[in-house]
């Protein structure tokens, strides 16, 4: 009886590290993974995640968007309202990208007491980045709450139409500042350095 046991819990364990499947990215597409780790703060604060055409999506805690784009030259950025006793603010950061048809790219997005962090992730040097997407990846409750946020379309519809041009209008001084992130076309991985391997 415990010898079925222990082969039951190891089938569920072996089933629960392999279940995730990363698709690869169409051939005539780019595809971002922005990514919300547990680094950081805000499980309450629901970031905005936008390109030039208008909202993705709003970003919950520990979830993802899985972003299919045109290749080529695309701007991305996130928005975090913090709302105080004496004052609004919009806290916001920019990443500007090359991304190649067919390829697969991370931006992990972190909420921080003040601010909000969204930087790219350099596959072969950001071992600590690659591994807290993978925890988001792959665990079950992101994997939940993933499919039911897809369903309502990332809630996009809860995005304001004006917060658009409201950043595109502070974007400039952010070039100017030098406070534009860059991801760049040979940082792309393949779908298997998304999942855990399980150890034998």
């Amino acid at each position: 009886m415990k010898t079925i046991i222990a082969y039951l819990i190891f089938v569920l364990v072996s089933t629960a590290s392999i279940s995730q499947i990363i698709p690869e990215a169409p051939a005539d597409k780019a595809v971002v993974y922005f990514v919300r780790t547990v680094k950081g703060v805000g499980m309450l604060s629901y970031p905005g995640v936008f390109c030039e055409n208008g909202p993705i999506g709003i970003l919950s805690y520990r979830n993802f968007i899985r972003y299919e784009c045109e290749p080529g030259n695309q701007l991305f950025w996130i928005l975090r309202g913090n709302i105080s006793q004496i004052t609004f603010t919009n806290y916001k950061q920019f990443i500007d990208t090359e991304l190649l048809a067919g390829e697969i790219y991370l931006i992990e997005v972190r909420v921080q007491f003040e601010g909000i962090s969204m930087e790219p992730v350099d596959p072969v040097a950001d071992y600590d980045k690659l591994d807290r997407i993978r925890s988001v990846l792959n665990s079950k409750s992101s994997l939940k709450a993933n499919k039911m946020m897809k369903k309502k379309d990332y809630q996009k519809k809860k995005i304001h139409k004006s917060w658009t041009k409201h950043c595109m209008d502070k974007y400039p001084k952010f070039v100017e500042k030098g406070k534009v992130k860059q991801l760049y076309s040979d940082w792309f991985v393949e779908p298997e350095d998304l999942l855990i391997k399980s150890s034998n």
